[in-house]
């Protein structure tokens, strides 16, 4: 099934090799590999290469490194939540510039609240209507709580990317919208003004989508995220003056 590795290349090749067996589908989820001595037999690579590649295939979440008499190394199933692993982390460590950010979001969540109102139930805009509902709750709140708003913003988003039926879409959002509260924390004004519009833009997108007005779904979605981004990059450039 493997080929020998040459003596001047390393794990990530014999990595790789495993990889590609796996994405053509010559080994499949739940497959055993072979044993550590067959595999550096086959490959003519030493029991550390062997280890470090399995190491690799394992942070990729291609397989599973089990111990004990009934062990060894197991194909894993891919879903959306490995292949979304990599950005989580980018946007957790900030490696992502805010403005790289927002240039994706603007790109994609216009068209995905388009699609929303295009595809939406009776049953997903009374989902809709509820978040909604909630937050309108925590805006009459005397203690205003921001975490918790922005959490239904979060819902109100995701809510957005499940009813347009785009499970790529869905995914690459939801791993957004899970790790993007550090920009947030760290740029978004938490003023009346900016939490009311962000009100309002909700009730508008909800609006849009229970009517089936995708072009205006479409508008909505679009100029919400223009305006979060211009208030972050506004507060982003304000911290950089004061810093400086």
């Amino acid at each position: 099934m493997f080929e020998k590795v040459q003596p001047n290349q390393t794990y990530h090749l014999v990595a790789g090799q495993i990889e590609e067996a796996i994405v053509s589908e010559r080994l499949k989820p739940g497959d055993k590999l072979p044993p550590e001595r067959e595999l550096m037999k086959q490959l003519g690579v030493s029991r550390r290469t062997v280890r470090e590649a399995f190491r690799i295939l394992e942070q990729k979440g291609l397989i599973e490194v089990k111990t004990g008499t009934k062990g060894g190394a197991f194909i894993r199933g891919m879903t959306t939540e490995q292949v979304s692993e990599s950005l989580a982390l980018l946007l957790r460590l900030k490696k992502v510039s805010l403005s790289e950010v927002g240039e994706f979001r603007h790109d994609l969540e216009g068209i995905v609240a388009g699609r929303a109102a295009e595809r939406a139930t009776r049953e997903d805009v009374k989902s809709l209507s509820g978040l909604l509902a909630e937050a309108k709750a925590l805006l009459s709140e005397e203690s205003f709580d921001w975490k918790a708003f922005m959490d239904v913003d979060r819902r109100m988003h995701m809510a957005l990317a499940k009813i347009a039926r785009n499970l790529i879409h869905e995914s690459v959002l939801r791993t957004i919208h899970d790790n993007i509260h550090k920009y947030y924390e760290s740029y978004l004004p938490r003023g009346k003004k900016v939490v009311d519009q962000n009100f309002r833009d909700m009730v508008d997108l909800v609006k849009a989508v229970d009517k089936g007005d995708a072009k205006k779904a479409f508008s909505v979605g679009k100029k919400h995220v223009e305006r979060g981004m211009k208030y972050m990059q506004e507060m982003a450039a304000k911290n950089d003056y004061l810093c400086s």
